[in-house]
This record gives C-alpha cells, sequence and structure tokens, in this order.
C-alpha cells in the first residue's frame, strides 16, 4: 500500500509553485511602523534588564562589604 501522506506535499509543492499571492499596498505600508514599535519594545526591555542586573549587583556587593566588617 502507498503512503499518500508523503506525496501530498510533494503534490502541492509542484502544483502551486507558480502560484504567487501579492498582499495588498496597504500592508505594506504597515510594515515599516510595525517594525519599529518592536524595537523600541526590545529597547526598553534591554535597558529595564540592565538597570535590574545593575541594582541586583549594587544590593550583593553592599550586603557582601557589610557581612565582611
Amino acid at each position: 500500500m502507498v503512503d499518500r501522506s508523503n506525496n501530498i506535499d510533494i503534490f502541492f509543492r509542484n502544483g502551486l509553485k507558480e502560484y504567487e499571492v501579492l498582499p495588498p499596498a496597504e500592508v505594506w505600508d504597515n510594515i515599516r511602523p510595525s517594525l519599529s514599535e518592536r524595537a523600541k519594545t526590545r529597547n526598553f526591555l534591554r535597558i529595564a534588564a540592565m538597570v535590574s542586573i545593575l541594582v541586583s549587583l549594587s544590593a550583593a556587593a553592599v550586603w557582601f562589604t557589610r557581612s565582611i566588617s
């Protein structure tokens, strides 16, 4: 018995390889603002992570120096 589940992928790949669907022009206009919003969010998260690491290291340094003396 032939396993047809492997052949269905090849069937669609070969049958649809010349079929291309282009999005409407409005979609291309909205791509750039969407990417810049993500960049702003990533920058905010990076800054927040750096601040939390610095605060944690500072608190650990203060605790360590007080425990020694």
